[in-house]
């Protein structure tokens, strides 16, 4: 690569490739090796992938560590394996039916603050080198002591008769949002996975 090649770009990942995906497109876009992201972000989740290239790979250690915005539905009275619309159900409940627009609200504002969060089995957290979702997929289960994450603040945009969109801003430790907010939340009778 040439001098004057080293930066940071912005890229609007869509749904379907993985953030390494966005890696390799990048490597062989610009002809190097040397580039680097500041987040992973699961394959069927699109948004912002910040892409270091040559020397400003040196800067992913700092820019991970900035907060994070995102916008996320929930399904309500459905549980999955891997929390989120990828599993395979595992509970499905209708307590939920009962709820009201200012019961979410209350329970969601709760999680506002420090929290401790024990990292989702499905997860890109690596476990000696290798990402939890990886061996969870092979049958195996790493307890992991919980993380202290914070949400600093929270917005419920919408719910209708199966779901609520949240608008999130997190601390870079969160490890996606349905894990946080446990299903007992939003009632003893409710379940709730992630789908965007």
């Amino acid at each position: 690569m040439t001098t004057g090649s080293d930066f940071v770009v912005p890229i609007d990942k869509p749904e379907g490739p993985t953030s390494h995906d966005i890696v390799g497109a990048v490597r062989r876009a610009l002809g190097t090796r040397r580039v680097g992201h500041t987040g992973t972000l699961d394959p069927f989740a699109s948004g912002l992938l910040l892409m270091c290239i040559g020397r400003a790979t040196r800067l992913a250690e700092y820019l991970s560590d900035l907060d994070k915005s995102y916008e996320a539905v929930a399904r309500l009275g459905v549980t999955t394996d891997t929390l989120d619309l990828k599993g395979e159900v595992v509970c499905e409940r209708s307590g939920w039916v009962d709820l009201d627009i200012d019961r979410v609200t209350a329970a969601v504002m709760g999680f506002q603050g420090t929290l401790d969060q024990v990292p989702p089995q499905f997860s890109a957290k690596k476990v000696d080198g290798e990402a939890m979702h990886r061996r969870a997929r092979r049958g195996e289960r790493v307890e992991l002591p919980p993380c202290k994450v914070t949400v600093h603040e929270i917005v419920l945009l919408s719910m209708d008769s199966t779901t609520v969109r949240l608008s999130p801003i997190t601390s870079s430790s969160v490890l996606g949002l349905i894990p946080v907010i446990p299903h007992t939340a939003l009632s003893e009778k409710t379940s709730v996975i992630g789908i965007s």
